[in-house]
């Protein structure tokens, strides 16, 4: 890079875009990153890291035109092919993403290459050619040893082809290897202590919704003082969450965010890290947490609900308006009295979905180490169990709530009439259904998706997932017998 630079060179604009991100303020950054047009005068090497940053940023479509720029100047550049074709997929540009990849025709190293063939596998798969993606697949097995993170990802893309073509034996056992292998990266000690910990989050969460009086919203009510109507969309990780997310964003009057860290960090944390639990006994440290929670000033509950707000700006990057705000993050469960307390006027959706799927579509999930949450997903019957504990604590929550708060929504209804579960929901948050939101996958196509299901919202609503987990019953059994009594009561039954 030139020894000199002046305020608006591909190098300053670099720089600074790297400090703002640093410095996480991802707005002024995204605006400082877009200020080097894709026909700036920068080298290869500038494109191929403004590429980078644009990544960094959620800002899929701007990389795609930096890396395109960069190997129009180096159009042998390996690496450079790799990350265009990983941009490519994430937009579901699956063939683009494909053909990039078949241009790469220099050696890449070990652990990129292995990724390579991976993505090529998936790409295969999505091109309806998952056979030729085993056979890919099964020829990296062989060539060698492999990154243990890249065999976890390369067995994971095994279970994806083989479901495709209906090999659910072999499918569950490329899956359980790539469980297993995950287990061996994190450490299975590592594992049980996590697990251990979200289990008595849960009971301690459950116990505390339990003990909660919902007479006291009244009262938060009447010394309420935001002015942002802010709502809460929750559910067990693949309970559809962002299925209808993306059909209620679609709407002109909302702007939904989606699994972001505003909640955590700006509510949670800071009230989480004043509380200081005293009592002798679990049931007196729930008592203690409810007063706290009941005694925070008004003034700290402005301060709270106002941080939130600029967070969630800043992380949207979008003007709200007076726009409603859904922020949809399974997270928020655990936070909901607090939620309440900042935003007492909040409604709540509860996404619900079939725990025999929503158990098998998280057990299915691609993992290369694991989240609090996914600490389960290592094991299917470690997975069941946790979805029973955390269909308790929600289910505290939602009796607790006043009707004109809270909300049932049920995947499979959603999936079958999409106007009437949509507009359902669209009319509980106050807002008119909006023709457009039957075709939420058009814009949702545009959007970046932080869930693990982002190839899946920008397609129209199909239904073979909803009892894909019959294809694994016979392993399932075990999960099955945890999972009766909830299936049950929440009128799942076959």
């Amino acid at each position: 890079m030139p020894k000199h630079t002046t305020q608006h060179s591909p190098e300053s604009i670099l720089r600074r875009t790297e400090q703002l991100l640093h410095a996480e303020k991802s707005i002024a950054a995204r605006k400082t990153l877009e200020s080097l047009r894709p026909n700036a005068k920068a080298s290869a090497q500038e494109f191929f890291y403004a590429g980078d940053l644009a990544r960094r940023l959620d800002r899929f479509s701007l990389a795609k035109a930096f890396y395109h720029q960069a190997l129009c100047k180096e159009p042998a550049h390996a690496l450079g092919l790799l990350a265009s074709a990983e941009v490519c997929e994430r937009l579901n540009l699956h063939e683009e993403a494909y053909q990039q990849l078949e241009r790469i025709n220099t050696p890449l190293p070990p652990a990129a290459q292995a990724k390579a063939a991976t993505l090529k596998a998936d790409l295969l798969s999505k091109l309806q050619q998952a056979d030729k993606a085993v056979d890919l697949l099964t020829d990296l097995f062989q060539s060698g040893s492999l990154p243990l993170t890249s065999q976890i990802e390369a067995q994971h893309t095994l279970f994806t082809a083989k479901d495709k073509l209906k090999d659910y034996r072999g499918a569950y056992a490329a899956l359980t290897e790539s469980k297993r292998l995950n287990s061996l990266f994190v450490g299975e000690a590592k594992i049980t202590e996590m697990q251990q910990s979200k289990l008595l989050s849960y009971q301690r969460l459950q116990a505390c919704y339990h003990a909660w009086d919902p007479n006291l919203l009244n009262q938060w009510k009447e010394h309420s003082c935001h002015h942002r109507e802010i709502h809460y969309l929750i559910g067990h990780p693949r309970s559809g969450t962002t299925l209808l997310e993306n059909i209620l964003d679609a709407n002109t009057g909302l702007v939904s965010s989606d699994e972001r860290v505003s909640f955590q960090t700006q509510i949670i944390d800071p009230c989480m890290a004043k509380f200081r639990p005293q009592g002798s006994s679990e049931e007196e440290n729930v008592q203690a947490f409810l007063q706290y929670i009941h005694s925070l000033p008004k003034t700290e509950c402005k301060k709270l609900a106002q941080h939130y707000y600029n967070d969630l700006k800043q992380q949207l990057g979008t003007p709200l308006q007076q726009k409603i705000i859904l922020d949809k993050n399974p997270a928020i469960t655990d936070g909901a009295l607090l939620a309440l307390r900042t935003h007492p006027e909040a409604k709540f959706l509860f996404a619900l979905r079939d725990p025999r799927s929503v158990v098998w579509s998280a057990f299915t999930l691609p993992m290369v180490g694991v989240s609090w949450v996914g600490s389960f997903w290592t094991d299917l019957n470690k997975t069941a169990e946790a979805f029973h504990h955390f269909t308790k604590v929600w289910h505290t929550l939602y009796q607790k709530l006043p009707d004109k708060q809270r909300l049932i929504t049920r995947y499979e209804d959603t999936v079958s009439n999409t106007v009437t579960a949509g507009r359902t929901a669209t009319e509980f948050l106050s807002l008119d259904w909006q023709d457009q939101q039957e075709r939420f996958f058009e814009r949702a196509g545009e959007k970046h998706v932080h869930s693990p299901t982002y190839a899946d919202v920008a397609k129209p609503i199909y239904t073979s997932a909803i009892d894909k987990w019959r294809n694994y019953a016979e392993w399932m059994e075990p999960a099955l017998e945890t999972l009766q009594p909830i299936c049950q009561e929440l009128q799942y039954t076959d």
